[in-house]
């Protein structure tokens, strides 16, 4: 049986844990909010081509979101 006092700092950690994930996302959306047209994203998408990390899936995701956004304002 899980004491209380290991439960808390577990909690604890987790939460530091998911914090830091939710800052790295936020610098991450940042740094990629600045590729804004369909080329730059595009020139981008090609430069991480493959790879299978969870950084790349990460930026793969924020990316495509920004060319929906780039589509709809060249409309």
């Amino acid at each position: 049986m899980t004491s209380p006092s290991a439960l808390v700092n577990r909690l604890r950690d987790d939460l530091a844990e998911l914090r830091a994930a939710r800052h790295a996302r936020t610098v991450l959306d940042r740094e990629l909010a600045t590729y804004t047209t369909t080329s730059d994203i595009d020139d981008l998408l090609t430069l991480i081509g493959r790879d299978e990390t969870r950084t790349a899936e990460t930026m793969r995701n924020v990316l495509m979101h920004n060319r929906i956004r780039a589509t709809r304002h060249a409309s």
